[in-house]
């Protein structure tokens, strides 16, 4: 009995390890064709190593993909990775930018981002970030 139990639960475990498999497969096509949302869901999915090996480089280029298709808690992951230097040079200027158009379209936890990168900046730099997400936002998102 102990053996068909066992026996079971790998069949179980490897129907779920091939459905995942397929999933991300699908994910990443539609993300390929530009579908936002599993562009976004990728980048969270390399972020925390959710079905994949936890990659920041891999984060990023799907974050960003969303985050200039407008993709607001894109924006806001960006900027975090950005602040953090995950997966790319810590930057504060661009940290700020993607984090003040995520806060500007009401993502909340993107004052966050701002506070930490904030304290860290001069008001030249401050306003340079300002600058370059009024001319982010006026260009929709393109050449950021």
């Amino acid at each position: 009995m102990q053996k068909i139990l066992l026996a079971m639960a790998i069949a179980f475990t490897s129907v779920g390890a091939l459905a995942a498999q397929d999933s991300l497969v699908a994910l990443k096509s539609m993300a390929d064709h530009g579908d936002v949302e599993a562009q976004y869901d990728l980048g969270a999915k390399y972020a925390a190593g959710i079905d994949v090996r936890q990659d920041a480089f891999e984060a990023v280029r799907w974050y960003r993909q969303a985050a200039e298709l407008g993709h607001t808690k894109a924006q806001f992951h960006l900027g975090m990775m950005y602040a953090q230097g995950k997966g790319v040079a810590q930057n504060d200027v661009l940290a700020h930018m993607w984090a003040s158009l995520a806060a500007s379209s009401g993502v909340p936890e993107a004052r966050q981002v701002l506070d930490l990168v904030e304290g860290r900046m001069t008001p030249q730099q401050i306003t340079t970030a300002k600058d370059k997400a009024a001319s982010c936002q006026a260009h929709n998102f393109k050449d950021c």
